[in-house]
């Protein structure tokens, strides 16, 4: 994926024995998400050493560290901690993970960006395309006019050039989805129903549509449904 491509060329480059993760929207179980992580890579670097595992001789490892890179909409922070000892039920210092979050909205994380061009030039595409969207672009259209701006820029122009479709492609697609299940979101949570009932109410009713069986109009006027579900359904498939 679009995304995916930047961040392995970060990894490769200059943190070679950290985990990352891409989000738009916070998720304070990282720890315990990374957590899991690190334990299978664990399993897999251990594996021609386990032998050795019930020796006296120490087995070596890499000292992981742990980043999250926001690219959401949040804009009051520039960096979190977030800590595996939050998640316990009581209070202990015996186990802990500890992970950076970098914001990469505009004006945040600079010192990082200025020494990590892949970092920085995803950032700048990805905020050029978010105030795309607020000035009411659709996604398509947000994603081609920030492809043309980059390239006039001299950001990711190689790429950009060459990747041209898979890149509208994926981005498009990975905000549909971040759109969508923020739609779910607000819909479950002002009905209190969860995320699964939500959806399969706006699936039902999207089918409906599609058939011809009922217009927007009509599931509108019922009054069953919020804005942001009508929202949902009227979004093609």
């Amino acid at each position: 994926m679009f995304v995916e491509y930047f961040f392995v060329c970060i990894i490769e480059s200059i943190f070679q024995k950290s985990l990352f993760e891409h989000q738009t929207t916070l998720n304070p179980n990282m720890p315990v998400r990374l957590l899991n992580y690190v334990t299978e890579l664990f399993k897999i670097y251990l594996e021609p050493e386990k032998r050795k595992m019930y020796s006296s001789s120490l087995i070596q490892i890499p000292a992981p560290e742990f980043y999250v890179f926001y690219d959401g909409d949040d804009t009051s922070f520039e960096r979190k901690i977030l800590k595996l000892s939050d998640a316990f039920k009581a209070p202990s210092n015996k186990l802990e993970l500890i992970v950076h979050v970098y914001n990469l909205a505009t004006g945040k994380s600079e010192a990082l960006k200025s020494i990590c061009k892949p970092l920085r030039e995803y950032s700048t595409f990805s905020n050029h395309y978010k105030l795309l969207r607020q000035q009411g672009l659709a996604i398509d259209e947000a994603v081609r006019d920030t492809i043309i701006y980059c390239i006039d820029n001299n950001v990711m122009k190689d790429y950009l050039q060459y990747n041209e479709s898979e890149v509208i492609n994926m981005f498009g697609f990975e905000w549909n989805e971040k759109e969508e299940r923020e739609a779910l979101l607000e819909a479950g949570e002002a009905r209190g129903i969860t995320i699964g009932e939500a959806r399969e109410r706006i699936n039902s009713a999207r089918k409906l549509l599609t058939q011809g069986i009922v217009t927007l109009q009509a599931l509108q006027s019922s009054g069953y449904y919020s804005q942001e579900e009508l929202a949902a359904i009227a979004k093609p498939l």
